[in-house]
């Protein structure tokens, strides 16, 4: 608790400081379609090529009018430049490398719920984890006595609460069933049974990510295992990411290819409550 007080307590100190003398935070420029740094036909072909289950889909494609609607939140209007479905996390390597190479605005979605825009941009690389949508359970894992269930970061609550009710378990997840496991964890996950259980970064037992750098990290409350990009390990006692990933928000800190939730045994008693209401335009009609 001292390290991660100390840490926040110096990113404070640094911006105050920056605030005070007048320093001014520039946005990064990227390369958009418009642009003549946009990558060609043949760049995006050979990243299809080099991943050939990855799906990669560009303005005047078949599919782009799908593609480039996948946010949920009307009030968001951003189109984005390409699309990129990955299957794995070498795919998400190699669209990571790819954005860093032509200088693009890199935004992942999932189940498309964002409230205030953070996973699109306009013209960006648009990196949609749809399609992992693994699920496994096991009720003797060693890190909780009631069960684990691993998740990758395209699955809905609706999917995870049916796998758990196979084993004859609960896992705690956000009220609406089609909101993805990872970015409704990723900042905080607030639920239904949280007076009970805590939020959902409460339920987190190991994260596995890709960083900017383009390694492999699996994160826990006990440290960071890290595969570089060149095939090296190294391991390290520091969980400053752990703690910073759950509850951070988005893609801030790298992309989220698997998550590994606690499985709780279920109540003997509960009470539902099932509540309606009308806008006041609907009940003055």
């Amino acid at each position: 608790m001292d390290q991660e007080l100390s840490t926040i307590v110096t990113w404070i100190l640094l911006l105050s400081n920056a605030l005070v003398m007048g320093q001014e935070f520039t946005p990064r420029s990227y390369c958009t379609p418009e642009d003549s740094c946009w990558p060609t036909t043949d760049d995006f072909d050979e990243l299809q090529s080099l991943n050939p289950s990855m799906e990669v889909i560009t303005r005047g494609d078949g599919g782009w009018a799908e593609a480039s609607n996948l946010v949920l939140n009307r009030r968001i209007s951003e189109t984005p430049g390409a699309v990129v479905y990955v299957r794995n996390s070498s795919h998400v390597q190699a669209v990571v490398k790819f954005s860093q190479d032509y200088n693009l605005n890199l935004k992942i979605i999932s189940s498309g719920h964002e409230f205030i825009g953070r996973n699109i941009a306009p013209g960006c690389l648009l990196l949609s984890v749809a399609y992992m949508d693994e699920i496994s359970t096991d009720l003797s894992c060693p890190e909780h006595s009631s069960g684990c269930m691993t998740v990758e970061p395209g699955v809905w609550w609706l999917q995870a609460y049916k796998a758990a009710d196979k084993v004859n378990r609960i896992v705690m997840g956000g009220a609406e069933p089609s909101v993805s496991v990872t970015g409704w964890m990723l900042g905080g996950g607030h639920s239904p049974v949280s007076p009970k259980l805590g939020l959902g970064v409460d339920q987190v037992l190991m994260l596995q990510m890709v960083l900017a750098d383009l390694s492999l990290v699996t994160l826990t409350k006990d440290g960071t295992y890290k595969q570089h990009i060149n095939g090296t390990i190294t391991t390290s006692d520091d969980t400053d990411l752990f703690w910073a990933a759950r509850g951070g928000g988005g893609g801030t800190f790298g992309v989220v290819t698997l998550i590994k939730y606690k499985l709780h045994l279920p109540p003997s008693k509960h009470t539902l409550y099932i509540c309606s209401f009308s806008t006041l335009n609907q009940a003055n009609h």
